[in-house]
């Protein structure tokens, strides 16, 4: 976290006040040049922290990338599951003309004349599989899905007007909205071979009613939350029309658990209108079923134990703090928790994901720099934001956005820092950590602009109608005709996050701002998102890789291996490659947005060398050798008998550690790995096994017969690691005791005989650090 602004040095905190004081004077020319200066500090601030060791371990590199689209429709894609075969799936919505939905050859039209909403599925190859559409008379949007162990593929979103799920397959249903201009909410499974409808759930009622999430457990069970007004609301089926669950909303969030059939478990209402669930991501289910909720809290004492307890947070910041609840797998609260954004304007949750032990991760921004500064910001900023586009745009935006959002264009939204972040929690709802993902406040990486793609896309759109600088004044200046202004804007909730900003009168505006979580098979948090890298992290915070090219991603998707999958949407052109340029363009239709997918790997890159081994022989040794990659890597030892010359494969050795029972018969044999994925191989360095073991004779001496006066030689061996000494013996009583004979430490015993030796008994003593082994014993005759 950033030192406070009172244990900065003086230099800084004189530019602190000095940008404090130039939001009272935000006219003419001072504008840009302050407007420069403040927001260098804002990076400054970053900078000036201090950061941990970051080492690169294993960078992904872009294995392919695919835009969607046509020159006539526009669509977003809102998320994306991966299934255990590394197929792809997307779900989002086209809102008018065709889009076309296969990245190849062939052609996979989606027209509509109303918002549409659609399932598609790629091969790990990116090859376009199917797609699934939903006719409605009015809107239908699919903002969330997930897949199960057992192909299905769980689908949510809302819709209006009369829907209908599956037209000419077996399984259909129409859906008829009860909210009048008010959505109502569908969770719908279907078949991962074929894309057709297995069942459809209405989530209906008088109120307005989303599902935004879905996440589905090891059961393969499906929890679903979204956001509604207090009211009436019944879940039902959408064949028979059946009422599967009724309850009483109290609460503005609800939850709710079906099984693999599309019966309702249980369903519950959670907190009050002052806090909202994530729109697309705000859900994590365990493996165990436990369910994890992220969103924005917004208000005081409010309630986040759905039954009868209670269990109250209240905001520290001005505007809103993250959250986080727990629920286990039958609807029991468990615990609540929000992070610390005192001395900020807001805090915003952004997406969370679990692992199997009840570990969280989750993003989140952090906006502004207090409360301190809301009326200074709200005086300067009225004259701008107020009597400058007050004119211009009463009629077209005043109403929708004041009703829909009535708290979106404060003065505090447009012109602040915005910080990401990544937070882990862990199983009993403790904050571990918070790491910084990138601190910003500029419009493309432009200082510019007034309002930014760091903050909610529903801060402003650039208005591609007017090329002046509208001032407090009403005057204009030409040397500023670069810059967009901007003005009220209005959507609903659900856009909050990560869809484009809608206008009648300006060029859509594809906003996806907040970073995005997920958990890779090693149990590392990735993190990706507009205005910030991909990252991996380890559990403890540390960096293992980070990449150059931000994407302005809405969603993120890990298969087993570790392939990275993203979804997002863009205009004109994007640089895809994280280790060099591949640049996708959107369509023949600058301005006018696409969806994107993108699979990135990354080859190998060893974590853990094996290291030289030294054992006794016939015990047990280990060499482990650990290699990064997406996908993961698998691994083959290999071996060489010739000091590194040539290696040859050890058999059945695939896995990261090789252990076998040694034989001296190995000793200077070398091992290495070789770790092998679609994107490369590496090799580890080789190790050396040193295998120690006791002396063992090779060559006995023999008896030998010579006549007294001339020489005689008894000869011995042994081999041993370390290599043996020698110390030869004899015994002039038969064999009941033997002594050392001074000097002869040589393999070979040679001297003179004489006739007093004749029955004289010889051995050879071999000894090293393992022990001793003696040699037959040799009788000498002389004649």
């Amino acid at each position: 976290m950033p030192a406070p602004f009172s244990s900065l040095p003086l230099t800084v905190q004189t530019l602190w006040n000095s940008c404090r004081k130039w939001r009272k004077r935000r006219v003419g020319r001072t504008l840009r040049r302050d407007a420069l200066r403040c927001r260098d500090f804002g990076s400054w601030r970053l900078a000036a922290e201090v950061l941990e060791d970051r080492s690169l371990l294993s960078a992904p590199t872009l294995d392919w990338a695919y835009s969607l689209g046509t020159t006539s429709g526009q669509s977003t894609v809102n998320n994306t599951a991966v299934d255990a075969a590394g197929d792809m799936y997307i779900a989002g919505v086209v809102r008018k003309g065709t889009v076309d939905l296969d990245p190849g050859a062939g052609t996979a039209n989606v027209t509509a004349n109303h918002e549409t909403g659609f399932v598609a599925k790629y091969d790990t190859a990116g090859s376009f599989l199917w797609v699934e559409t939903f006719s409605s008379d009015a809107t239908v949007n699919a903002l969330s899905l997930s897949v199960d162990h057992v192909g299905g593929v769980y689908v949510v979103g809302d819709f209006k007007g009369t829907t209908t799920f599956g037209v000419g397959e077996t399984h259909h249903a129409s859906l008829v909205n009860q909210g009048g201009w008010n959505a109502n909410g569908y969770v719908l499974k279907l078949d991962q071979s074929t894309g057709h409808v297995d069942w459809v759930d209405g989530i209906v009622g008088h109120l307005p009613l989303g599902a935004n999430n879905v996440a589905v457990d090891g059961s393969d069970n499906a929890y679903v939350a979204g956001q509604a007004s207090p009211g009436t609301v019944t879940i039902t089926n959408g064949e028979t029309g059946a009422t599967l669950k009724s309850f009483t909303q109290n609460a503005s969030n609800y939850v709710a658990k079906f099984d693999t059939s599309g019966g309702v478990t249980w369903a519950e209402g959670f907190a009050d209108g002052k806090a909202a669930v994530v729109a697309g991501k705000g859900l994590a289910v365990d493996h165990a079923g436990d369910v994890y909720l992220a969103g924005t809290l917004t208000g005081n004492n409010v309630d986040f134990n759905p039954g009868s307890g209670t269990f109250n947070l209240s905001r520290t910041s001005w505007k809103s703090n993250t959250f986080v609840t727990k629920l286990d797998t039958d609807g029991n609260f468990q615990w609540a928790t929000k992070d610390d954004a005192s001395g900020r304007d807001s805090s915003t949750a952004s997406s969370i994901a679990s692992d199997n032990s009840g570990t969280v991760y989750i993003t989140l921004q952090q906006t502004g720099s207090g409360n301190s500064n809301w009326a200074s910001n709200w005086a300067s900023n009225w004259a701008d934001n107020w009597g400058g586009n007050w004119g211009n745009h009463w009629g077209g935006n005043w109403g929708g956005h004041w009703g829909g959002r009535s708290s979106g264009f404060w003065p505090g939204d447009c012109g602040e820092s915005v910080t990401g972040q990544l937070a882990k929690i862990d199983s009993s709802g403790n904050w571990q950590w918070t790491k910084d993902l990138n601190s910003t406040n500029s419009e493309n990486g432009q200082h510019d602009d007034e309002c930014h793609n760091d903050k909610p896309s529903w801060c402003a759109a650039a208005d591609s109608s007017s090329s002046h600088e509208h001032h407090a004044d009403n005057s204009s200046s030409d040397d500023h005709h670069d810059e967009p202004h901007y003005n009220f804007v209005s959507h609903s909730p659900r856009w909050q996050n990560d869809s484009p900003v809608r206008r009648s009168d300006a060029q859509l505006k594809v906003s996806s701002t907040t970073a995005k979580v997920n958990i890779d098979p090693q149990g590392n948090p990735v993190v990706v998102g507009a205005n910030a890298n991909a990252t991996s992290y380890t559990p403890a915070g540390d960096v293992n890789w980070s990449t150059s090219t931000p994407l302005p991603v809405t969603d993120i998707g890990i298969d087993s291996l570790g392939n990275l999958y993203f979804v997002g949407n863009f205009s004109n052109s994007l640089n895809v490659n994280p280790g060099g340029t591949t640049t996708l363009d959107a369509n023949t239709n600058p301005g006018t947005p696409a969806p994107f997918i993108v699979k990135w790997t990354s080859e190998p890159v060893i974590t853990t060398q094996p290291a030289s081994q030294t054992v006794t022989a016939g015990n047990s040794v280990t060499f482990t050798s650990v290699a990064s990659g997406n996908p993961t890597p698998t691994v083959q030892w290999q071996v060489s008998t010739n000091g590194g010359a040539t290696f040859a494969d050890v058999v059945g050795a695939t896995s990261t550690s090789l252990t076998f029972v040694t034989a001296s018969s190995q000793n200077d044999n070398q091992y290495h790995a070789v770790f092998t994925n679609a994107a490369g191989t590496a090799t580890s360095t080789a190790a050396t096994l040193t295998v120690q073991s006791s002396p063992t004779i090779t060559t006995q001496p023999t008896d030998q017969t010579v006549a007294a006066g001339s020489d005689v030689t008894f000869t011995a061996a042994a081999i041993g690691n370390p290599v043996p000494t020698v110390q030869w013996q004899v015994s002039t009583d038969g064999g009941s005791t033997f002594t050392d004979l001074v000097g002869a430490t040589g393999t070979s015993l040679i001297f003179t005989t004489s006739a007093s030796q004749n029955g004289n008994r010889y051995r050879a003593n071999f000894t090293n650090l393992l022990g001793n082994t003696l040699t037959n014993v040799a009788l000498l005759t002389t004649t």
